[in-house]
């Protein structure tokens, strides 16, 4: 009883804000199964740890805002466990078509990653979860195109292909960090280039921090209205970026 106290403490610290008090809080609570509760506490608990407050000291401070978002998106794939995982050569068997040269391979990797993939817990998390503000802002906020890339200009590419392709440079970033212990410095815009398009990253961690928080409170079941203080305001600055980036 007295841990089961110290946790809703715990929790509500972390989402006053859109509570007000505990006794709301209490009430949300309620709603919840004893086994979803318990997965609240825990989740929490993980996004307070290394997401607001990365264990990082002061000599790795650069890396506490990179870390912070591949963290994130770990805590996004625990969210979402119910998703099976499909190996690439699992599904290539699954659904055995020739593959004649590289273009049919590309096309079957891409089909893969948009079924089957890691990311795509995440695309689920955005598809039923995060309200359509949060996804607009996060699909200006990172997949900058440069002006020469195909003739196309960011606004001309649908927000659902953006959304794609940033998620998919988050899970990128995310193998490297996992296998290689490379941490990109999101402190400052950076080009990352996938062997097919170049993308600027200005993302901003309090932004992402606030889609998931809405993302994961509607998760669990939260019914409550959400605002978004100046979001044309931060989309002029995330669509400035780096205009464009010379061959």
């Amino acid at each position: 009883m007295i841990l089961f106290k110290k946790l809703k403490r715990g929790t509500f610290k972390i989402f006053r804000f859109y509570f007000n008090n505990q006794e709301k809080f209490n009430d949300f609570l309620k709603g919840l199964p004893k086994e979803k509760q318990e997965n609240f506490f825990e989740l929490s608990i993980f996004y307070r740890n290394f997401i607001k407050n990365p264990p990082i000291n002061h000599e790795a401070n650069f890396m506490k805002n990179s870390f912070a978002m591949l963290m994130t998106f770990s805590l996004i794939e625990a969210l979402m466990t119910e998703e099976k995982h499909l190996t690439f050569y699992e599904f290539l068997r699954k659904d055995f078509q020739p593959i004649n040269n590289l273009k049919d391979l590309e096309n079957k990797e891409e089909e893969y990653f948009n079924r089957f993939g890691t990311n795509r817990k995440a695309k689920r998390f955005f598809d039923e979860y995060v309200d359509n503000e949060c996804k607009e802002l996060f699909s200006y906020a990172i997949a900058k195109y440069p002006r020469w890339l195909n003739g196309k200009y960011l606004e001309n590419i649908a927000e659902e292909d953006r959304i794609s392709k940033n998620l998919k440079l988050f899970y990128d970033m995310r193998s490297k960090f996992v296998h290689s212990a490379e941490i990109p410095n999101l402190e400052i815009p950076i080009i990352l280039d996938n062997g097919k398009d170049k993308f600027t990253i200005p993302y901003r961690l309090a932004d992402l921090k606030i889609l998931f928080e809405h993302g994961f409170l509607r998760y669990f079941g939260f019914l409550g209205k959400f605002s978004h203080p100046s979001l044309v305001k931060k989309i002029t600055e995330y669509k400035k970026g780096v205009d464009f980036i010379k061959k």
